[in-house]
């Protein structure tokens, strides 16, 4: 069976290695199966639908083919489909690695079909049963769930995973949805304990009590991040992106002065 890997080699060597061994063996279906795992692979779908259709043409139906048609129908969009052959795969039994693979493709498909309640299950299930869940994974469930079953699980992320910084700070912004300020302030606070530098965290945190009408503690956060700012080496003060942040700390500040001038002037 022809063997390609992406990395070590590019897409058209591995397409062009492809091509040579099925043109010394056309009627070779792991051939034909192999070179539409190269082309799903570069997103050139139509060429691994044609493989794909002439190897059904070649041999009986496998668990190959059914996976490479179920990923192939997640790549065209037709989350139906996908979903279909996933459930079929599922069905079959699996490597721990296969089944994994495939449990998380089958709550991308109930996710794309809006099938909320069922994809929260899916991922729920993907996230327990793979030893390598990754953060998104946990981002992808709390999009569908309430703030707070969301908080609950992203906290779950977080006991297994450590301060992903993704996963606190997608939790901050649920506690703030919730009304919940120092909640919020404090998933911030965490990145900034862990953090050499702490100017963009004291600017979220700063941004988060602009947003909570706490105007007198968001300047003094202001402050602080322009204070931690003009502590940089002069060469990392020039940078873009520092250079930028300090435009927003600066912004900050003013808006969170005008907001409380407003209010005592009421």
């Amino acid at each position: 069976m022809l063997c390609v890997s992406p990395l070590h080699e590019g897409k058209h060597e591995q397409i062009d290695a492809a091509t040579s061994a099925i043109e010394k063996s056309p009627s070779n279906v792991h051939l034909r199966l192999a070179r539409a795992e190269v082309y799903l692979q570069h997103k050139e779908l139509q060429a691994c639908t044609d493989d794909l259709d002439f190897a059904l043409t070649m041999a009986q139906q496998s668990g190959t083919m059914v996976w490479l048609r179920a990923r192939l129908d997640f790549a065209q969009q037709h989350f139906d489909a996908s979903l279909q052959y996933t459930d079929q795969f599922l069905s079959t039994k699996l490597d721990a690695q296969s089944r994994n693979s495939a449990l998380v493709l089958r709550a991308q498909c109930l996710t794309a079909l809006s099938k909320n309640e069922l994809a929260v299950a899916a991922w729920t299930l993907a996230i327990q049963e793979n030893p390598r869940a990754l953060p998104d994974w946990y981002l992808e469930r709390a999009a569908l769930q309430s703030p707070a079953d969301a908080i609950q699980g992203l906290d779950q992320g977080i006991q297994r995973l450590g301060f992903v910084v993704s996963l606190l700070l997608r939790a901050g912004e649920y506690e703030e949805q919730l009304g919940r300020i120092d909640a919020a302030l404090a998933r911030i606070q965490k990145l900034a304990d862990q953090s050499p530098r702490k100017e963009t965290w004291l600017k979220l945190q700063g941004e988060l009590l602009l947003r909570a009408d706490q105007n007198e503690r968001a300047i003094k956060r202001f402050t602080q991040a322009r204070d931690s700012w003009l502590q940089l080496s002069e060469k990392r003060r020039r940078t873009p992106s520092m250079e930028r942040l300090l435009v927003e700390i600066e912004r900050g500040l003013t808006k969170g002065q005008e907001k409380l001038a407003r209010k005592q002037n009421d």
